[in-house]
């Protein structure tokens, strides 16, 4: 049975194993980005068989982080997603420079883009990061 929105938001807000306090909101999404791959596979493993005993607490963690970066991943405008594909979806993901010259942006550009993206995905993780700061 699914929860009510508001329910399912504040279930997701509320989540004991997010962010350790001691790690940045921007590293703690982006190892979960650099590992959605693996993560989905190993999902798909374990949707087929049981999961080892010692593993099996944390199925439920790797499905809701899927999940959560499965949600946002449709939000994103087409140079954020190409921007994701290739910094954190690609087999072998592409340095800063070569990016920003296949998105024809400049590199502070890229590295804002970077960080408006990476918020998103915070957001949904139930991550608060501040606002970006005024100019």
């Amino acid at each position: 049975m699914h929860k009510a929105p508001a329910a399912r938001k504040a279930a997701l807000i509320n989540t004991p194993h997010l962010c350790p306090e001691n790690v940045d909101w921007a590293s703690f999404v982006e190892w979960h980005l650099y590992n959605y791959a693996f993560h989905k596979s190993l999902l798909e493993k374990y949707r087929e068989q049981p999961a080892p005993p010692a593993f099996a607490p944390h199925v439920s963690e790797l499905r809701w982080y899927v999940s959560a970066i499965e949600d946002v991943l449709p939000m994103l405008l087409p140079g954020e997603m190409e921007l994701v594909q290739m910094r954190y979806f690609a087999r072998e993901p592409e340095k800063s420079f070569v990016i920003a010259e296949k998105l024809f942006i400049s590199r502070s550009a890229l590295y804002r883009r970077r960080s408006a993206v990476l918020a998103k995905f915070a957001r949904r993780f139930g991550l608060a990061p501040a606002a970006p700061a005024a100019k």
